[in-house]
């Protein structure tokens, strides 16, 4: 074991055998947190680790896994390579919320309820915080929205529908929001596709003009009437998919 090893040593403790895997991820992902391991860093080879944590090699593989699919480390094969600290791309995030969304059984109504109140927020920091720059922007997706209100694909609204909150929740220049935003993105999506029965010209027309609203709120920075106006907007969405029962459970992946 060289220097290096030896002072993860220190850092790290030996594990209960009982789902001994959990514990040993829990300790790698508290020193990534802690600043005690940076991206780039390479753990120990599986031997070393083994004989810091007290496990055997099957129960390290395990924790090592599991750091994949979180996305804290990368294993990359050959010479040169190990198991590397990573940054958790935001895609990854984006599914690992899903399924925690879809195991918790969360319902359309969890979502809308959700949605209610932290985009109306999300809004009105936005019109505090915009640029002109993304101001322009902004309304260019309203524009986009108003050229195929009449004749564009029920998803083709949904996708663009979909880009205008993210880009607002982007314009509020809040990290952990625009997290969230693509974390929900794909559960967002599915349950705004699963509800295609709720389309009609009017109710088409109706979404225009209510993101039209909430739009010339954020452009002229008015954070009260963003806020207000984007929490009506999303109360409104949840009056037209009344025929869809409220308390299913949110689409699964085909």
């Amino acid at each position: 074991m060289d220097s290096a090893d030896m002072r993860l040593g220190d850092l790290f403790s030996e594990v209960r055998p009982t789902r001994g895997f959990e514990e040993i991820a829990m300790q790698i992902q508290s020193a990534v947190y802690a600043g005690k391991l940076n991206v780039g860093d390479r753990l120990p080879n599986e031997r070393d680790l083994g004989e810091i944590f007290g496990v055997s090699r099957a129960t390290l593989r395990e924790a090592l896994r599991l750091l994949e699919a979180l996305g804290v480390i990368e294993v990359r094969r050959g010479a040169s390579g190990g198991a590397f600290i990573v940054e958790p791309a935001p895609e990854r995030a984006g599914l690992l919320l899903g399924s925690f969304i879809h195991f918790r059984h969360a319902t359309s109504e969890d979502l809308n309820e959700f949605r209610e109140t932290f985009e109306a927020e999300t809004a009105s920091w936005a019109a505090q915080r915009a640029t002109i720059d993304e101001c322009q922007e902004l309304l260019g997706l309203v524009d986009q929205i108003r050229r195929i209100r009449d004749t564009g694909s029920w998803e083709a609204f949904v996708d663009l529908d979909l880009k205008f909150h993210f880009k607002i929740a982007q314009m509020s220049k809040n990290k952990i929001r625009i997290a969230i935003m693509q974390g929900i993105h794909e559960v967002f999506r599915k349950s705004s596709l699963a509800i295609a029965q709720a389309d009609s010209p009017l109710w088409r027309r109706q979404q225009e003009t209510e993101i039209s609203a909430v739009a010339d709120a954020i452009v002229e920075h008015r954070a009260d009437d963003a806020r207000r106006l984007m929490r009506s907007h999303i109360a409104s969405n949840v009056t037209q998919a009344d025929g869809v029962d409220a308390g299913t459970a949110l689409p699964q992946d085909s």
